[in-house]
């Protein structure tokens, strides 16, 4: 069987901004929002594209969820206060916002409509070498497929919408990586996102929004360095 080489991703966190002048964004009356990748589920096992295919967590999908909502506790143990979780309204990112919303108290997390996953045509379900084998050179050429440019117009419009129904305060929105990739291609005019980095699973990513520019701040942090990012953050800001 011929094998199809793919690109390895960059996964490692990335600090757009230091946590004290990420601050001074939120006190200027910015929103900051958590974006949040789901958890991993079997099709990210295998690389086959997700789209908007309803594909649920896997059992290691389910664990990171639980490990992102006591890491979430952390957090608001610093002091910062979530107003609600947003999420796509695939079963893979609800999943993952029903853990952070219970663990978390905060009610039924609320389903955003901008924030489903990329639209991938004919390409989606497939794996790479599925591509070149069930499509026709036709296909492979126009298959559909939803632009990063596209996609980040859509979601910043959607994190418009999460800041107007958190009345502005600290908010949580769940979604996928292509949506998050697609992004911060954009946020950072090419530097990061689509074909060079990979958000990973429950990885979190952060925005400075709803008051002109959306402003990227940090990219895929996890564990500690989330918490300690956060945790400084809140330190020098009394509007999180």
């Amino acid at each position: 069987m011929s094998h199809i080489k793919t690109k390895t991703l960059d996964s490692t966190p990335i600090e757009f901004m230091r946590a004290h002048a990420a601050a001074d964004l939120i006190n200027q009356g910015r929103t900051l929002i958590l974006i949040i990748r789901h958890g991993q589920t079997d099709w990210n096992i295998t690389r086959r594209l997700q789209g908007r295919e309803d594909v649920p967590l896997n059992d290691t999908g389910r664990a990171q969820a639980r490990e992102l909502a006591e890491l979430m506790i952390r957090v608001r143990n610093c002091g910062i206060g979530f107003q609600g979780i947003y999420t796509s309204p695939l079963a893979r990112s609800r999943e993952t916002a029903d853990y952070l919303a219970s663990t978390l108290n905060l009610g039924a997390s609320v389903p955003v409509e901008g924030l489903i996953e990329r639209e991938y045509g004919k390409l989606s379900g497939l794996t790479l070498e599925e591509r070149k084998t069930k499509l026709t050179p036709e296909e492979l050429r126009n298959p559909g497929v939803e632009t990063p440019q596209e996609a980040s117009r859509r979601v910043l419009l959607a994190l418009d919408d999460v800041v107007s129904m958190s009345g502005g305060r600290t908010a949580v929105a769940v979604t996928h990586g292509g949506n998050i990739n697609a992004l911060y291609l954009n946020l950072t005019d090419g530097k990061v996102g689509t074909g060079k980095n990979l958000c990973i699973n429950c990885g979190i990513s952060l925005v400075a929004a709803g008051k002109g520019r959306t402003i990227p701040l940090a990219f895929s942090l996890t564990g500690d360095i989330a918490v300690d990012y956060l945790h400084h953050l809140k330190k020098c800001s009394s509007r999180v």
